[in-house]
């Protein structure tokens, strides 16, 4: 990935969020499986108790899968500097023009979770949003990415990337209802 392609400083976010809410989908969904996989082998009674009973509760489930979606995150964004969901949206994080590392990426996926998200909680989050996007429309940067140093960039906003863009939200939104309705949640 050239680094010529990302250049653009300027914050854009809405294509943060959308970056973040596609990997909450993508990642906490691997996530999600991996975890009901290695529960269901060690202890599949247990499993089949709190998979059957997690679904009542939307809104824990909610919660857990922005927090399981945080190492698998970290680790991409640690490696390669982006997600998939920021890959699609043209985001990069980098700090000194290369990738965070990984205790970094965590350190900054746990900041994201308190001071972004609001660790999930309905009323907290939307005043915790609300205060990320004044802040990175105010002054270029949230609060994470300037306490640890680490720079935003973005691939060029062309005619195919806001087309790979609204595709995948089409895609991303199928697949969750799609998910939801065959596993009955809807």
């Amino acid at each position: 990935m050239s680094s010529k392609n990302w250049q653009d400083v300027r914050p854009h976010p809405w294509r943060r969020y959308a970056a973040r809410a596609a990997d909450l989908i993508i990642l906490g969904t691997v996530m999600w499986f991996l975890i009901g996989v290695i529960f269901g082998l060690v202890a599949p009674e247990a499993a089949e108790y709190f998979f059957s009973g997690i679904g009542q509760f939307p809104l824990l489930e909610a919660m857990l899968n922005i927090v399981f979606a945080i190492p698998i995150t970290a680790v991409f964004i640690a490696t390669l500097g982006l997600s998939p969901g920021k890959w699609i949206f043209g985001v990069r994080v980098s700090k000194d023009g290369r990738p965070i590392g990984l205790a970094e990426a965590l350190k900054r996926e746990v900041s994201v979770l308190v001071f972004g998200w609001g660790l999930g909680l309905p009323i907290v989050s939307i005043f915790t949003l609300i205060r990320s996007f004044t802040n990175l429309k105010v002054d270029g940067e949230t609060r994470w990415d300037a306490r640890g140093g680490y720079v935003v960039t973005h691939r060029p906003q062309t005619m195919i990337a806001t087309g790979l863009m609204w595709f995948a939200f089409v895609v991303l939104a199928t697949v969750t209802i799609g998910l939801k309705l065959l596993l009955g949640g809807a």
